[in-house]
């Protein structure tokens, strides 16, 4: 009676595990396929054919059915995940600034008095032109 219970379990960790494994492989090669180079690409499709006839002649059939659902598993979640389109917001709720001119002062209640001295670095030194190139001179 024991053994029997410890075989049913056996069996269904084995068809847990094969359904992770196949999830996972598939997943994988999913990500990996598009941005590998030709070479690598025959090499996974190889390797993912191989695996499927090793699995459907090795394995269990309870074992080879659940790596078949886990395998089929990433082509069929962007299906069932797929996001809903976003509404564009009315034209009553958008809040565009007001354009202002380049010397008038603005009222937004920034810090600065006028748009070109948002510019400006105030910390920095005396002296520094900020479209100056970085470039050391040479030590000739």
């Amino acid at each position: 009676m024991p053994t029997d219970i410890f075989g049913f379990f056996g069996y269904l960790l084995s068809a847990i595990g094969f359904g992770a494994f196949g999830f996972a492989i598939v997943r994988f090669w999913l990500e990996v396929y598009p941005k590998s180079n030709w070479q690598l690409q025959i090499a996974l499709i190889l390797g993912l054919f191989g695996m499927f006839v090793g699995v459907a002649d090795f394995a269990s059939p309870g074992s080879a059915g659940a790596f078949a659902l886990g395998a089929s598993a990433p082509f069929l979640l962007p299906l069932l995940t797929a996001k809903k389109p976003v509404e564009p917001k009315k034209e009553a709720e958008r809040k565009m600034p007001e354009p202002v001119a380049a010397n008038e002062p603005s009222t937004s209640g920034d810090e600065f008095a006028t748009k070109e001295e948002a510019f400006v670095d105030h910390d920095a030194p005396k002296g520094y032109d900020p479209d100056a190139t970085l470039v050391a001179p040479s030590k000739k």
